[in-house]
């Protein structure tokens, strides 16, 4: 007991000394971290798993923007938090080390003294904070947790920059452009980390996504893809690398791209909708081994419930070939045959109104474009 108590007495966070940080690091990371973490990875499971994607939007970077994702895993998210504010009150070192004053230092033993935070492992759970706030769809609250962390790290830039990359990915997620602009650019000028470089990137691509500049935004997601370890992650990012493709009329990249993503055997959905997107950048000699696995498609019962996007696909094709008769036939039938009145046979009627449109066919385009009105989304641009 006399030697637990002269252990306890000598870790106390008042005293600073190698063997005090050590202590309060381990501790920190052992005792409390370590099961805010695995909180926290569960979390992120759960919602990887929930997360439904629009397919006929660009994905989003990050599916916490998704209100209802934001709303998954949330009780998990709240443990990560209440653990890292556990850690940060029982573990930070704020008092400065004893020193000789008339000791003449290094520029590293200077560095070290000009410290706001002595525990070399605390660090981890102000970022865990406030990414578990980011998750939760907090991202006023996580913007202002970045920034103390940007304050209380000021010294040391690999820290500091991890989370300013970090602040501006709030504000891309609030649709902050100004603002996330405003912090991309200062980083310009700092000091940045390794891991620093890679946030920076992540968000750089977020950003330019926001505002439009997909051409630019290109290389920074495949960078991002390159920096992503998460396989479900990764094909996300993959999937939405060939949108990017696509809306900057790159059809020959998007195709290889949406066909990476199929390699990949991520979810049901996700290799139907890339198989259906691949349709729409397709070269026109695939066009009869297509069609073919269109209809063997729309045979199946396992594709009962996705008939729209079946007969989407096939009008597609037809239409790249100027054949506007079987192009019309099939998305006609897609509405009839569809079974869900969702986002995807929203935008098969919106394709067949324009066609019509275009044809001046307007009874029928009245017919089809009233009809996508009463299912397509209120927001949709």
């Amino acid at each position: 007991m006399l030697v637990l108590l002269c252990i306890t007495t000598a870790c106390s966070i008042k005293k600073n000394t190698p063997t005090t940080r050590f202590y309060h690091a381990m501790t920190a990371r052992f005792n409390t971290l370590y099961n805010g973490e695995v909180a926290y990875l569960e979390g992120e499971e759960a919602q990887m798993k929930s997360h439904q994607d629009d397919y006929n939007r660009l994905l989003p970077m990050y599916i916490s923007t998704n209100k209802t994702t934001a709303g998954v895993g949330k009780s998990n998210y709240e443990t990560t938090i209440t653990k890292c504010e556990k850690a940060i009150k029982l573990h930070s070192m704020k008092k400065r080390p004893k020193a000789n004053a008339s000791q003449k230092r290094s520029e590293k033993e200077k560095a070290f003294l000009a410290r706001k935070e002595f525990n070399p492992y605390i660090y981890h759970a102000w970022l865990m904070m406030a990414e578990a706030q980011f998750q939760k769809g907090e991202f006023i609250e996580a913007a202002s947790t970045y920034n103390y962390i940007i304050r209380l790290y000021s010294t040391q830039p690999e820290i500091a920059s991890i989370a300013k990359a970090k602040l501006a990915r709030c504000y891309v997620a609030l649709d902050w452009a100004y603002d996330a602009e405003d912090v991309l650019n200062k980083m310009k000028r700092d000091s940045i980390s390794r891991l620093g470089e890679k946030e920076k990137d992540n968000t750089t691509a977020a950003y330019l996504i926001l505002t439009s500049q997909y051409e630019e935004a290109i290389p920074y997601v495949i960078t991002s893809i390159k920096n992503t370890k998460r396989k479900l992650k990764k094909t996300r990012m993959k999937y939405l690398l060939g949108q990017l493709y696509q809306q900057t009329g790159k059809n020959e990249e998007a195709y290889k791209a949406y066909a990476k993503v199929i390699r990949a055997n991520p979810p049901y959905e996700m290799a139907f909708s890339a198989r259906i997107a691949q349709t729409e950048v397709m070269p026109s000699s695939k066009f009869s081994q297509m069609i073919a696995k269109l209809k063997r498609m729309s045979k199946s019962d396992k594709n009962k419930d996705y008939l729209d996007k079946v007969y989407y696909a096939m009008g597609n094709i037809y239409m790249n070939v100027n054949d506007t008769t079987n192009c019309i036939y099939a998305w006609e039938k897609g509405v009839k045959d569809g079974t869900k009145n969702g986002p995807d046979k929203a935008m098969l009627l919106l394709k067949l109104s324009n066609l019509y449109w275009e044809m001046e066919k307007d009874i029928e385009a009245a017919r089809t474009y009233k009809a996508c009105v009463a299912i397509l989304d209120k927001e949709h641009e």
